[in-house]
This record gives C-alpha cells, structure tokens and sequence, in this order.
C-alpha cells in the first residue's frame, strides 16, 4: 500500500506483487509506502519505504523495498494472563525529524514485527476494545534485540 505525503487529501495506492515485482502509475509527488499483505501471511506487513515521483521517475531509481528481519515477541499480562488479541505499534524516531510506525496484530499472547536496526518506543496496545497506555523501549541492533527476547509485560 502506498499513500500520498505532500497533499492533505488520502490518495492511497495498490499494487500487486508478482514474483518480487510491481508496478504503479504515480503522479508527481513524495510518496510513503508503508506496508503489504503477503499471499502466505493472513496479516500485513508494515513498512517505511519513502519515495518521490518527478516527471514520471522515482527517486530513488530504482524503488527497491527490502523487508527488513521479523522479531518475534510475546505479551502477557501481569497476573500471568495472556494478552488474548490485539495490536501493537511501535515507532522510531528519525533521522530527518519525522518518525516511522510499524504495527502488528496479537495472536495468542504473540507477535511478530519486521523492523529495521535502530531503537523504538511501545506507548500503547490495543486489545481488541480499549487503547491501553504503555511504555517500553527496545534497541535492535546487528540482528539482536535488548532487551534480548521481546517480552512483553503489561502492568
């Protein structure tokens, strides 16, 4: 899926992926591809892959989006409960000042999340009902994470 960043209006586009290609005709503009739904997978992938489009060339040229390690985690709660469902977000912030947010679904107390090196902020889960407010702090880094395992206790 890919949007649209430098207009107000949500101009979102979709392409579909064969044998690691694609195609899209894109008018001029900055554009935020920000994730896809694999045919193996049942959810979707984000991802924060930028681009702009110029007198019908991307920069960069080629567009070549990598997906980035999958880090598998688990959430529970304090009582021991598993956290049944939901989502997670998590977000980075930037070099350039701007933060990206990758987001995955719960399944039984698990998830899994594609993320690239660098270090990220949980400030909330969602259950399924409510917004739970949360801080947590990860570093990933030369395809570790620390803390070491992402488990995940909710308070």
């Amino acid at each position: 899926m890919v949007h649209r960043t430098d207009t107000p209006e949500l101009s979102i586009y979709y392409a579909q992926i064969y044998g690691g290609n694609y195609s899209l005709f894109l008018p001029d503009g900055s554009y935020q591809a920000d994730g896809f739904y694999p045919v193996n997978m049942s959810s979707r992938i984000s991802i924060d892959y930028r681009f702009t489009v110029n007198n019908g060339k991307t920069t960069p040229n080629p567009l070549a989006i990598t997906i980035p390690k999958g880090y598998n985690g688990t959430i529970k709660n304090a009582d021991g409960r598993i956290f049944r469902y939901g989502s997670i977000t998590v977000y980075k912030n930037n070099k350039d000042g701007s933060q990206s947010f990758y987001t995955a679904p719960i399944f039984s107390g698990e998830f899994k999340l594609f993320l690239p090196e660098g270090t990220y902020q949980v400030n909330s889960l969602f259950n399924g009902e409510d917004q739970i407010p949360f801080n947590y702090t990860f570093t990933l880094a030369k395809g570790q994470s620390d803390p070491n395992l992402l488990n995940i206790l909710v308070p």
